[in-house]
This record gives C-alpha cells, structure tokens and sequence, in this order.
C-alpha cells in the first residue's frame, strides 16, 4: 500500500455482483487501482479504473431436491434430559455421553424423589392447616 501511494496509487474493493438472499451468501467484490485525487499521477492518468483484480465469491452448486424440498409436517428429533449431569441426549441414547450414567436410571431415581417431594410438601401443608384452623375445643 506504501509503494502504492509513493507512485500516486491507491487500491479500493467494489462490489460488483450482490449476494443472494440466502443464509451466509457471499456477493462479488473486485478490487481496483486508481490514481488518489491531487497527486501527480491523477493529473496524467484517465479516471478509468483497471480491470477487476481479485472477485471474492463461493462456486455455486445446484441445489439437491433434498435440500429444496419443503419440510411440511416433520417433527425435530426430540431430545431427554439427563437427570444424571442435566444435558439434553438423544431419546435413543442408553447411556449418556457427558456423564456416563444410565438415562433411564437417572429418570426413575429423579421422579421418586420428585414424588417424594410431592408427598412431604403435602404433609406439610396439612400441619400448617392444622395450626392456622385448630379444632375446637369442646366447652366443659
């Protein structure tokens, strides 16, 4: 760029193709040398600027029909959650691959602390109605 500027060049990229309206699209760039306005060189030389250099774009391949293709009425895969470290695996995963446990161990065990829970939160609530209601006491 220095021994650009010493001859009274300059460079600049210009876009020359958009880019599709698709995901991570790449347009058409080239870039141009021409002479910076006010210097020596601008005087003697034509404001044409040269040939593109360098055209920044991805080959483009044919869509496959697969690709193409609407995916109407296609449920995601559905994901578990591990009980065992709390990642989400694949339904058909036995074991899980972060912590090695057995997924459907780890389910059972956190659904019977789950009901566990259920059951004491219960009992809990009916000592706390017992003590915010007392039963009367019968008048002697």
């Amino acid at each position: 760029m220095i021994e650009l500027a010493k001859e009274g060049l300059r460079e600049r990229i210009v876009k020359r193709e958009a880019a599709p309206a698709e995901p991570f699209a790449i347009g058409g760039f080239a870039v141009i040398t021409e002479p910076i306005p006010g210097s020596a060189q601008s005087a003697t030389t034509t404001a044409e600027p040269a040939p593109a250099l360098v055209t920044l774009r991805r080959p483009r391949k044919p869509p496959s029909p697969a690709t193409t293709a609407p995916r109407r009425g296609v449920d995601p895969p559905t994901l578990e959650l591990c009980r065992g470290c709390g990642y989400f695996v694949w339904q058909r995963d036995a074991a899980c691959p972060f912590c090695g446990g057995d997924v459907a161990a780890a389910a059972a065990t956190h659904a019977a602390s789950i009901t566990a829970a259920h059951a004491a939160a219960a009992s809990i609530r009916e000592i706390l109605d017992r003590v915010r209601n007392p039963l009367p006491t019968p008048e002697a």
